[in-house]
């Protein structure tokens, strides 16, 4: 976690830094690193504060459902296509 001076004189949260995660787990699923997407979109959406970004469950929809159409991959994830299905329904 990087913490910023916050204007008001506290720490917060960079909120750069979930664009990082987001465009990472984007950039990964482009090169087809399909596992460590996975765990980027995870490890993102596992915030409370990130529930509510509807471009990371898009993100996390679109991982998924490439998962489930692998068949090597498919079989190490839990109902990968419910989990995309659930992740677009959060999306919208």
């Amino acid at each position: 976690m990087v913490l910023v001076d916050a204007p008001h004189g506290g720490l917060t949260e960079n909120p750069v830094i979930g664009r990082e995660k987001i465009d990472k787990a984007k950039d990964l699923l482009l090169k087809k690193k399909f596992v460590e997407a996975k765990t980027e979109i995870d490890n993102f959406l596992a915030l409370e504060k990130n529930l509510s970004n509807s471009e990371g469950w898009y993100v996390k929809g679109k991982i998924y459902q490439e998962i489930a159409r692998d068949q090597n991959l498919s079989s190490t994830v839990n109902d990968p296509r419910q989990i995309a299905f659930d992740s677009y329904r959060k999306y919208f």
